[in-house]
């Protein structure tokens, strides 16, 4: 039954990588795209052929999957025989067959020899060959591979013609693993224990990743670098760097290290940018820039991640981190995943540094009490919205992005609710969200309202208007100094407002517009914001001014000053811009 169950998860996991279309990039093609409509808004990461959309509508997630007028001329350039594709391709298997096969034997020697044969002793006290050559060879079998990828041509001929070699290499796990022939070498550098039934496992799926990478994404699409560079840079290292390295478990699953999965999103990114940086010079990929290093980081990130998890193990990590790999972009479900599991853990993080009261700092009141001054619920008031603001270009630009992106935070204002009216306890949330830490009902004051203004602002500003940068940052930026800044240097106060400082409302204005400009130029380096320059700083400026005077006022306290400064930020934006 289990072994009925790994096969069923197998083909419904393949089937995913099928369903998403395959760009065939002829010059017909290509001249047909760049004259399709460029301005048209598409709220999907897989669009088709037909469709060109523009950088400004696309979600940071979405890979260009079409092809840039200069890749045609490279693919030709790259061609050995260009009056005859099929002479040619037909030669690039050869070269790539050899060099591909080439690897394999060497590692099948070192294998036979244990060169890379390292002993240590397991939980029991046995000796335990490690087998570092497994990690060896699956880091290098796949990344020389695509390598060898600008030898052919663009189209799907090109692609089937290098699928050939990794499916030779499928058809030989499975005669080994089925003892149809015997290659000692082979066995001992690509299986855990040296049996020859463990090649119908991680080896096999490992050659069905990169088969299918090779079909269904081929050069001209960043998707098959993610998966080749984390299937194969990433977990590799995550093995090699965990066994030696990893003290420390990962609490949900034991077989596996911090340091591995740290080890394994590192490599993974770096190879994915490397391998960018190599399609690009021979013109298959396009925008290789900061916007994409950013995706290619997600993507290791949740490779990582997903590797570390107990499926992982029982299934094979070879398949879920390709999987993960490539469908990781599809939709702004994962896209609200990934944002989801960013703001929570730094909800969590904040939590246990509440409970362990580390940023506990005590002042004498004007009464001479000892007073706690919570500086964490400041810290928690910066990070967090600022943090779900990064988060934003993962999504699409239209309504159904904004929507998705507001379920993260509408799901913390149902928390802030629960948690006022006692539903369910959590001290570390209400010790770093509350003024005086024991009362839950304050969640239902300046958290919640702090929620519900950045949800607004989410939904009907969203990332293509400089009045949500200013909502965000001026709540955010501005009011969290505000109080940090007026308790340290505040000795001064306001004469129509004896609770405030001036040095806290001058705070207040210059981190409200510094963090204004600085998402104002993160934003527009992924084509949201236009006019990104000194026409729209003063704006800002303004804005920022106005927001820390009304914090200022009295009816400020009186009411709660999340509401006053996002109101003031919002209005007053939608005067300017």
């Amino acid at each position: 039954m289990y072994q009925t169950f790994r096969k069923c998860i197998l083909i419904k996991s393949f089937s995913l990588i099928l369903s998403s279309p395959l760009i065939v990039d002829s010059p017909s093609s290509s001249s047909s795209s760049s004259s399709s409509s460029s301005s048209l808004a598409v709220p999907c990461f897989f669009s088709p052929t037909s469709l060109k959309p523009s950088s400004a509508s696309l979600p940071a997630t979405y890979f260009h999957r079409y092809s840039h007028p200069r890749s045609l001329t490279s693919s030709l350039a790259a061609l050995m025989f260009p009056e005859n594709s099929v002479l040619s391709d037909v030669c690039a298997t050869g070269i790539s067959g050899v060099v591909a096969f080439s690897c394999l034997g060497f590692w099948g020697e070192i294998g036979k020899r244990g060169i890379f044969d390292q002993y240590v002793l397991s939980d029991l006290g046995l000796k335990q060959n490690i087998k570092l050559i497994r990690k060896l060879v699956h880091i290098n079998i796949g990344l020389v591979f695509i390598l060898c990828w600008p030898l052919f041509s663009s189209g799907l001929q090109g692609a089937l013609f290098a699928s050939l070699i990794p499916g030779l290499n499928i058809i030989r796990m499975l005669l080994l693993g089925l003892g149809v022939y015997q290659d000692e070498g082979t066995i001992k550098s690509m299986s855990r224990h040296g049996d020859r039934r463990e090649l119908l496992k991680g080896p096999l799926y490992y050659a069905l990743s990169i088969t299918s990478a090779c079909i269904f994404y081929w050069k001209t699409s960043p998707i098959a670098i993610a998966v080749v560079c984390n299937l194969c840079a990433g977990d590799g290292m995550a093995d090699i760097v965990g066994r030696r390295l990893g003290t420390e478990k990962i609490p949900y699953n034991r077989n596996k290290s911090v340091a591995g999965s740290i080890g394994m999103a590192i490599s993974g990114f770096l190879a994915s940018v490397a391998y960018m940086y190599y399609f690009a010079s021979f013109g298959y990929i396009e925008r290789s820039g900061w916007g994409m290093i950013l995706r290619f980081f997600i993507i290791s990130i949740a490779s990582a991640f997903v590797e570390s998890l107990p499926i992982s193990t029982d299934i094979d990590d070879n398949l879920t981190v390709s999987l993960t790999s490539a469908l990781v972009v599809l939709s702004d479900v994962c896209a609200t995943g990934i944002s989801g599991v960013v703001a929570f853990s730094c909800l969590g993080f904040w939590g246990e540094i509440g409970k362990r009261g580390i940023f506990d700092q005590y002042v004498l009141s004007d009464l001479g009490l000892k007073q706690n001054i919570k500086l964490i619920r400041k810290l928690v008031h910066i990070n967090i919205g600022l943090v779900f603001t990064l988060c934003w270009p993962l999504f699409s630009s239209g309504l159904q992005g904004a929507l998705f992106a507001s379920l993260i935070i509408g799901v913390n204002i149902i928390r802030m609710l629960l948690l006022g009216l006692g539903v369910y306890q959590d001290e570390g949330t209400i010790k770093s969200m509350s003024r005086h830490g024991d009362r839950s009902r304050e969640l239902l004051k300046g958290p919640l309202y702090y929620a519900i203004a950045i949800t607004l602002a989410c939904i009907f500003y969203w990332k293509t208007s400089p009045i949500a940068i200013a909502v965000v940052c001026n709540l955010c930026a501005g009011d969290g100094m505000a109080d940090i800044v007026g308790r340290r240097l505040g000795t001064k106060k306001l004469p129509y407002n004896r609770n405030k400082t001036i040095a806290g409302s001058i705070g207040m204005a210059i981190a409200g517009f510094s963090a204004s400009v600085a998402y104002m130029y993160y934003f527009a380096s992924f084509g949201y914001i236009e006019n990104s320059g000194w026409d729209m700083i003063p704006r800002f400026f303004i804005i920022s001014i106005a927001s820390a005077l009304v914090e200022s006022l009295p009816i400020s306290t009186a009411i709660d000053d999340n509401l006053t400064v996002s109101l003031t930020s919002a209005l007053l934006g939608t005067l300017l811009f």
